[in-house]
């Protein structure tokens, strides 16, 4: 996680946020912050 390495109980808060989160919502977390767009284009200028 992206905090100090020294401030254990904000590691301590957050792990129990992370532990009693359902799969669920770290699910709905995921695909909402992680979702991958491609689009594939044709690249006409060779033809």
């Amino acid at each position: 996680m992206a905090i100090v390495k020294n401030d254990i109980q904000l590691q301590k808060i957050l792990n129990k946020i992370v532990i009693n989160t359902d799969i669920e919502t770290k699910q709905d977390l995921l695909n909402k912050w992680l979702t991958i767009k491609f689009e594939k284009e044709f690249d006409y200028t060779i033809v």
